[in-house]
Parts: structure tokens; C-alpha cells; sequence
């Protein structure tokens, strides 16, 4: 049984532990990341510039894939074997993206 944390009330609160992040250059070409480690289920997304991602197994973002915007950390559910692909937008200067596996 997983325990959640708690707050000074004795409240549950939900939290996950930062695991192992990977680091993967936003450029004109989609590049993705690796597969996520086994315990992760959720990531952390957090991109340098405004990016396009896509989600899957041998994902390819394009420029019609999701938006994330430079700076505005968001948290994806992945299923166990799948990729996060990221282009940078069209416009926008050469940057990263994080991807942090949350456990």
C-alpha cells in the first residue's frame, strides 16, 4: 500500500517524487526523448521555448502536435513504454525540453 503525504493536519496530499530527467534539444527536427523508467507513470514537461510535443511510442512531433509554452512546467500521464517528441514552434529560437519522470 502507498502511503500519500500529509499536511500539518494530518490531510492526504498528492505528491510524487522527482525521478530521473532527460534533457532534449528543441530544434527544427522532432527528437525524442527515451522510454521513461519503468516506476514513472506521469512526467513532468518543462520546455526553455515555445515548443510543439507529441506523446507515444516513436512519437514525431510536428508543428500541428500540442503547444507548450516556454516556462509553464505541465505534468502528462504516460503509459509505460512511450516517448515524448518535441519540435521547437516555428518563430521561436532553438531550446530544451525537460522531461522528468514523476514517481
Amino acid at each position: 500500500m502507498t502511503t500519500l503525504a500529509s499536511d500539518s493536519n494530518g490531510k492526504a496530499i498528492q505528491a510524487l517524487h522527482p525521478g530521473a530527467t532527460a534533457v532534449v534539444a528543441a530544434g527544427v527536427s522532432s527528437a525524442a526523448s527515451g522510454v521513461l523508467a519503468s516506476g514513472a507513470r506521469v512526467v513532468r514537461l518543462y520546455a526553455t521555448v515555445n515548443v510543439r510535443v507529441e506523446v507515444g511510442v516513436s512519437p514525431v512531433a510536428t508543428q500541428n502536435s500540442m503547444p507548450l509554452l516556454a516556462g509553464t512546467p505541465e505534468y502528462f500521464s504516460i503509459p509505460p513504454g512511450e516517448q515524448v517528441a518535441v519540435i521547437k514552434e516555428t518563430g521561436a529560437s532553438d531550446g530544451s525540453l525537460y522531461v522528468t519522470g514523476m514517481e
